[in-house]
Order: structure tokens, then sequence, then C-alpha cells
């Protein structure tokens, strides 16, 4: 189960639940003392993860074929302003929502890998 909360500066808590015990199959018991985990996410990123996970997840080339770019600039315009975006009701283009995903992650002032590893993934 995945609970969400929005707060003030346009992020979700998000409490995702975790069993209170579970076996491996190797019969050890390994189940945490936590009882969930809370995570701090943007709402554009929860957002269209969550789209792409239940609507997208087996188009092909979903991340290398680009979507609307008027349509990705005016949807980030939204989130960025704090207006909520309904993807469920408005959008029907995964690479919309892919790219709208890319974008945010384009528009960080600081790199989410550090330029050494940059080659890597070239």
């Amino acid at each position: 189960k995945i609970r969400k909360k929005k707060t003030k500066n346009n992020t979700l808590k998000v409490f995702k639940m975790k069993p209170t015990s579970s076996s491996s199959s190797s019969g050890h018991d390994t189940s945490q003392n936590l009882q969930g985990t809370f995570l701090s996410l943007p709402v554009m990123v929860f957002d269209t993860m969550t789209w792409i996970e239940e609507n997208a997840i087996d188009t092909p080339c979903i991340f290398q074929l680009k979507g609307g770019a008027e349509e990705v600039e005016d949807l980030t315009k939204l989130y960025y302003q704090g207006i909520k975006v309904d993807l469920y009701t408005n959008l029907a283009d995964p690479y919309v929502v892919c790219d709208l995903l890319k974008a945010y992650f384009k528009d960080l002032q600081k790199p989410i890998l550090p330029p050494k590893m940059m080659s890597s993934f070239k």
C-alpha cells in the first residue's frame, strides 16, 4: 500500500507500507523493525512515474522517442507553478509523460550523477 500527502513545497511525502514480517525462500525472517518508509518526491516525479507504471510500462522505446515539446513545456510550467495536473484525464501520449519526467531531471541545478560517472552511460 502507498499513502501520499502533499507538503507545502510541492513535494509528496510518500509512505510505502512494508509487510510486518516475511520469510525468504531460505526460511529466514527478512522483516525489519520499520513498518514503512517515507520518501519525499516532487509531485511531478511521483505523478509521471505512477502514470508510466500503470499505463505505459510496455510501450516500445518509451524513453527514446520524443513527445510533443509544446505539451511537455506547458505541463512542466503547470507543475512548477504548483497547479494540480491530472495526467489520467488530460493526457494519453506516453512519450509526452516520459519527456515530462526527463524534463524534471534535466532542469535540476545539480546533476543526479557526478560528472565522473557520466561517461559510463554514453
